[in-house]
């Protein structure tokens, strides 16, 4: 009798859901973005102050069991786009993912065609399409950009006329 049982629940059972093809992780407006990656990259070289970490750092909590962030690149990026966005925790976790996930494409090396360095020889400049790509394309389960995907979007917005006088 179980063997029947276990036929009909087989037969039954739902089928298996395909995984995602990509997460939303929200897109985010670009040209909030591209201000936030612009803070975020003034804070992490010590070009502006984080005038929350400041504090943390200059008035130590008491003793206990606090948590102080550390004094690195990260934070002070982080925390500067913490700053701009507010009480938004939305607008936070999705500009920071989408610049994190920036960051590890914006090596990749067809990042050459559509980057220069800039007068600053610690700059890069970016076409405005891989910028408006970065805080709009569809990420992956892990999130990062899929290169193939990402660099035909770029390649697709970069030659509409919206962006034509930036080539």
């Amino acid at each position: 009798m179980s063997a029947k049982i276990a036929a009909m629940n087989r037969k039954t059972s739902e089928p298996k859901k395909k995984p995602p093809r990509g997460l939303d992780y929200g897109k985010v407006d670009p040209e909030d973005f591209a201000f936030s990656l612009s803070l975020f990259s003034a804070a992490s070289a010590r070009r502006m102050n984080v005038d929350s970490l400041t504090r943390v750092w200059n008035n130590p909590p008491p003793p206990g069991n606090w948590l102080v962030p550390s004094d690195i690149p990260l934070n002070r990026g982080a925390f500067a786009v913490l700053e701009h966005c507010g009480k938004d925790s939305t607008r936070f976790m999705r500009t920071m993912t989408r610049i994190l996930a920036f960051m590890r494409i914006s090596t990749h090396q067809r990042m050459s065609e559509w980057s220069k360095t800039a007068e600053d020889p610690e700059a890069i400049m970016f076409h405005p399409a891989v910028i408006e790509t970065a805080a709009c394309a569809l990420l992956n389960s892990k999130a990062d950009f899929d290169p193939a995907k990402f660099f035909a979007e770029v390649a697709k917005l970069a030659s509409t006329s919206k962006y034509s006088e930036s080539a």
